[in-house]
């Protein structure tokens, strides 16, 4: 059975995931089921490596890997 999610996007650092994450889990009741669901924007040009006047608002292609990371304990 999948379990209901939140969903947030445009994360850019991994310091960003990981404080949220536990941001949201002071929030939940005791027995939530409810996970969280990360996102980060990633547009044609940034990963094509195409300059764009809004690349400084997408995580670099090269960070994606860094950012979900995360190992929840």
């Amino acid at each position: 059975m999948l379990a209901p999610y939140i969903g947030i996007n445009d994360f850019m650092y991994l310091g960003q995931v990981e404080a949220i994450l536990k941001f949201f889990k002071s929030l939940l009741p005791i027995g939530s089921n409810r996970l969280l669901h990360i996102g980060t924007m990633m547009s044609y040009k940034t990963l094509n490596e195409i300059d764009c006047v809004w690349l400084e608002a997408f995580a670099p292609k090269e960070r994606l890997a860094e950012i979900y990371s995360l190992k929840e304990t």
